[in-house]
């Protein structure tokens, strides 16, 4: 019954700041998708939290797969609806082998300041025009070598 579930339940003002009051995430296993421009791209990865006060933030981790195809960095990145909150970059030259699939992982504490929904999403992107970027799969293997990535959202008690 409703009032036994309502009396069970903690209230989150007593849990305190610091404490997870609601974790999302969203899963990619297939092939992403690639770009050729020198600008990051959103990758089809994002998940939607709606914070529950202003003075809450949000932790977002982003673990990823990219590959380029050339001699040359490519970058991850994390963005709240259309603002870009944090990237990492990374070369994936290894052994002479650009299209490596390389693994990244960001974490950003976010002060959203907001009680709408939120969608946080991952970019990428290469550092050169024409080079071909890929998200969750290596360039010259397609289907046969994907990564998995996903992206989590917490929120944090402020």
């Amino acid at each position: 019954n409703a009032k036994i579930a309502s009396d069970a339940a903690i209230a989150t003002t007593k849990l305190g700041t610091g404490a997870i009051l609601q974790v999302k995430q969203t899963i990619m296993s297939g092939n992403g998708t690639s770009t050729t421009g020198a600008f990051p791209i959103e990758a089809g990865l994002s998940v939607s939290i709606t914070p529950t006060s202003t003075s809450n933030k949000i932790l977002a981790t982003l673990d990823c797969c990219v590959s380029i195809d050339a001699d040359n960095w490519c970058l991850a990145g994390i963005r709240r609806d259309s603002t870009d909150i944090g990237r990492q970059r990374t070369s994936p030259r290894v052994g002479g082998n650009p299209l490596q699939l390389i693994p990244v992982t960001i974490t950003i504490l976010d002060s959203p300041s907001s009680v709408s929904s939120l969608t946080y999403k991952a970019m990428f992107g290469g550092h050169v025009s024409g080079a071909t970027a890929t998200f969750n799969y290596r360039p010259d293997h397609g289907a046969s070598t994907t990564g998995y990535s996903a992206i989590t959202v917490m929120e944090i008690a402020g």
